[in-house]
């Protein structure tokens, strides 16, 4: 979906809740603290740093999300110009990107959430390095998010598809 769609639905959403009588959703706040973990505001500043986890987490990503991406001739600069983007985005509300980091404030992965207020859901996708993916935190991570993103926003699901796929009955 692109970016001015995005932003069209969520101004409707905005809309809808204002009309009702509700208040906008807030921002994320900039950095947020998980237990072991903080959730950082995408920085592009970062991206070589960014860069570097990405691609050690590439298989995993590409298994996860059935695609190709990120190729691997994918570069640091493409990196860079792809936070550019995710910060826009985080800044205007329409989709938030956040960097994973450890309590040294080493990047670890990327979590993606985009909310959709009109179906009080979130749309969540992560990715971790893949030592930390060996060491629990994948498990512990959605449920971490989910518990802090519905008390946060007035949504009642967080879903995480592509880490946790459905199964079937």
């Amino acid at each position: 979906m692109n970016s001015l769609l995005r932003g069209l639905i969520l101004l409707l959403g905005v809309f809808s809740m204002l009309t009702h009588g509700a208040t906008a959703p807030p921002l994320l706040p900039a950095r947020h603290t998980l237990g072991e973990i903080s959730l950082l505001k995408v920085d592009p500043n970062r991206y070589e740093e960014d860069y570097q986890a990405l691609m050690r987490a590439r298989l995993t990503i590409r298994q996860q999300l059935g695609s190709e991406w990120p190729q691997d001739d994918f570069t640091a600069e493409q990196s860079r110009q792809t936070l550019i983007d995710d910060l826009r985005a985080f800044e205007n509300g329409e989709n938030y990107t956040l960097h994973i980091v450890d309590k040294d404030g080493a990047i670890i992965g990327c979590l993606y959430l985009t909310p959709s207020f009109t179906e009080r859901t979130v749309e969540g996708y992560y990715w971790l390095i893949p030592d930390k993916q060996q060491a629990g935190l994948t498990e512990r991570l959605a449920a971490d998010v989910s518990q802090w993103l519905t008390g946060y926003w007035p949504v009642e699901q967080v879903k995480f598809r592509f880490n946790h796929p459905p199964t079937a009955q």
